[in-house]
């Protein structure tokens, strides 16, 4: 048996312009860059699914910018332009596994993918992690046309802080802007509790028992 999650969630963006452009080019002469201060402000909204399997698999999708809203608004005090922002609908979606290799939770593979597409261009991630000991693990991932990380890091569990891992990532571009980045190195530190409410203690007196 699995475990269904569903999510939502609503909000508002705002987005703004102001009048101190740093520009090679002026940008008044543009009539859809305003050129004095401007904002806007909409309503926004999300909703995914999560189904998994503990220790076994999972799966998921979500989409972001539901409404698909716009932001417009004119230059204050007379300027010229107004801006302009359509909100684009995003759709992500994942799945993953745990191969667990021997049976003896030595060693695990876990392979997933994420797939990210706003219906005009798509972003593919496959990674793939092998796990030993559910202590330190290691792996790699590709990005399509775009990137390759390689992973790494360590549960503290089995030092006597459960709840507590470390991880490691660095990034090499391999597209034409790895002409312009040497790559990007990356942290991860994360701790999850149970957080267990005492429970109370309630005590019935009456006097017909002494």
């Amino acid at each position: 048996p699995g475990v269904l999650g569903i999510g939502a969630e609503v909000g508002i963006i705002n987005k703004s312009f102001g009048d101190d452009f740093v520009a090679i080019d002026n940008p008044t002469l543009d009539p859809s860059i305003p050129n004095a201060n401007t904002s806007a402000m909409t309503f926004d909204a999300g909703f995914g699914l999560y189904y998994y399997v503990p220790n076994r698999m999972y799966v998921g999708i979500s989409t972001l910018h539901i409404p698909q809203t716009e932001l417009e608004d004119i230059a204050d005090n007379g300027g010229a332009g107004a801006l302009n922002y359509a909100q684009s609908r995003h759709y992500y979606i994942m799945a993953g596994y745990d191969w667990n290799i021997g049976g003896g939770d030595t060693w695990i593979i876990k392979p997933s993918i994420l797939a990210k597409t706003d219906a005009a261009s798509t972003q593919l991630d496959a990674t793939a992690i092998a796990l030993y000991n559910k202590m330190v693990w290691g792996g790699v991932s590709y990005r399509v046309q775009d990137a390759i990380a390689a992973l790494a890091g360590f549960d503290f569990t089995s030092m006597g802080v459960p709840g507590l891992k470390l991880g490691v990532s660095y990034d090499i571009t391999t597209s034409t802007l790895g002409d312009h980045s040497s790559g990007s190195l990356e942290f991860m530190l994360k701790y999850c509790t149970a957080i267990n409410k005492p429970p109370k203690r309630e005590v019935y007196k009456s006097v017909r028992f002494l």
